[in-house]
C-alpha cells in the first residue's frame, strides 16, 4: 500500500541533488507481539496424557509448550489459556510457552505422576560389534530395577539398573533391534 511521497532535497556548497522516496506499508513489518507470561497452570501434577491447562496472558499463536524441555502437543490456544497434553519426560519441571512474542516459563514446577519406561525402542546393533545402552525410565522412586521377559540375544547381559552391554550373537548378516521390548523394567 502506497503512503507518501516525498521529495528531499540537499543542497551543499558545492553539490545540490533532488531525490524522491516513497514510503510503502508492508503488511506485518514493524508489527509488535507483547511478551507472554504464564500466571498457573491446573492441574499441578499429573500423569502422562492427562489435559493441563496454562492460564497467563499474549499466549495466542503459541508455536510451543515444554514441560522441563520435553515438547507437549497444544490442544487449545486462546490469548488467556492453552491446553495440552502432558508429554513423557522428566519427573518434575517448570512449563515454557513460545509465541512470536518470545518465551515465558513458569515459576512453579509441574510434577509428572506415575512411572513410565521412557526408552521406546533400543539402538541397533551388529553382530560382533560391542553394545551398550541405558535402559530409561520416569517417575515412581528411584532406583529402578530392571528385569527381563524375554531372553535376550546371545552375547548380551542387562544389570538389575538397565544397562545393556555385550557383544551379540546375531545370525551372520543381520541388524535389527534386540529384544527385550522395552515396555517396563
Amino acid at each position: 500500500m502506497f503512503h507518501s511521497l516525498r521529495t528531499v532535497a540537499i543542497i551543499g556548497a558545492a553539490v545540490t541533488a533532488a531525490a524522491t522516496v516513497a514510503f510503502v506499508a508492508v503488511p506485518g513489518a514493524g508489527a509488535f507481539s507483547p511478551a507472554p507470561t504464564i500466571t498457573s497452570f491446573t492441574p499441578t501434577s499429573a500423569p502422562v496424557g492427562a489435559t493441563v491447562t496454562i492460564n497467563g496472558s499474549n499466549l495466542t499463536g503459541a508455536s510451543a509448550v515444554t514441560f522441563n524441555f520435553n515438547a507437549a502437543t497444544i490442544t487449545a490456544d486462546t490469548d488467556s489459556q492453552i491446553t495440552v497434553t502432558v508429554p513423557l519426560g522428566d519427573d518434575q519441571g517448570p512449563i515454557a510457552v513460545t509465541t512470536p512474542g518470545g518465551t515465558a516459563t513458569s515459576t512453579s514446577e509441574f510434577m509428572l505422576t506415575g512411572f513410565y519406561v521412557s526408552t521406546t525402542s533400543l539402538p541397533t546393533a551388529q553382530r560382533a560389534t560391542y553394545y551398550e545402552f541405558q535402559l530409561q525410565a520416569a517417575g515412581g522412586t528411584g532406583p529402578y530395577r530392571w528385569s527381563k521377559s524375554t531372553p535376550l540375544p546371545r552375547g548380551l547381559t542387562m544389570s538389575r539398573s538397565g544397562f545393556l552391554t555385550g557383544v551379540p550373537g546375531l545370525k551372520k548378516g543381520s541388524t535389527g533391534n534386540l529384544p527385550p521390548d522395552p515396555t517396563g523394567p
